[in-house]
């Protein structure tokens, strides 16, 4: 986790190209978890590349497909990409599978009200989410939106992954490795990182990569 960590910090100070770097290496490191990718789409996303979006979440999809939270992602994606009748599908498997995940019903409203000017049809998404999330920071807005229909508040549509699956990466080298002196290092990175110190939590999630160039706590943490 400390390469993912590693890009995730990268991101939250807006550099994009070793955020991109270490979440991608995160991705190789831990085979199973998909939040690598689902962080290296949110990357992509912030900077509009929608078809690397679309790769990153296919990657993490290929995980876990049966997740609310990336089939939401995936819809928000695709309607950048394709539309919204790319991006309804997800969502429907989305509320399939969660039918109160919260961001699925509020983005389903979305795409229905923002995006094919159908209020009629969006609204019991809309009403479902009050219910279910009253105290969502979305939910006091969207309670203002509903009482002034004729203006309702502006909302920039999210996005959704691509139809492509997910980017490559760079196969991990053979190194000395140095694990229990990686494992100390994390843990000062992510006391810098709990401080909001970003510059000491890099170099130190830097150095425990250092130390053990495979340990997937490094990367992941690198990313947070």
């Amino acid at each position: 986790t400390a390469c993912c960590n590693l890009g995730i910090a990268y991101w939250r100070l807006h550099q994009t190209e070793p955020a991109v770097t270490y979440l991608q290496k995160a991705g190789v490191l831990t085979v199973e978890d998909p939040r690598p990718y689902e962080f290296l789409a949110a990357v992509y996303r912030e900077n509009q590349q929608w078809n690397e979006a679309w790769q990153a979440l296919s990657q993490a999809y290929q995980r876990i497909p049966l997740s609310p939270r990336i089939l939401t992602s995936i819809a928000t994606v695709d309607l950048h990409r394709r539309g919204p009748a790319a991006a309804i599908p997800w969502l429907r498997q989305a509320l399939a599978i969660g039918p109160n995940y919260a961001p699925a019903v509020y983005n389903m409203g979305r795409v229905y009200r923002d995006w094919l000017n159908d209020s009629t049809a969006a609204r019991p998404y809309f009403d479902r989410f009050l219910k279910i999330a009253a105290t969502d920071p979305r939910a006091e807005p969207l309670r203002r939106s509903l009482g002034e229909t004729e203006s309702p508040v502006a909302v920039t549509p999210k996005a959704v992954p691509t139809e492509r699956s997910g980017v490559s990466s760079p196969p991990a080298k053979s190194v000395n490795r140095d694990p229990a002196m990686a494992a100390e290092t994390v843990k000062r990175g992510l006391m810098s990182y709990q401080k909001g110190e970003w510059d000491k939590a890099i170099a130190a999630f830097k150095h425990a990569i250092a130390s053990d160039p495979l340990m997937a706590d490094a990367y992941y943490d690198l990313g947070l």
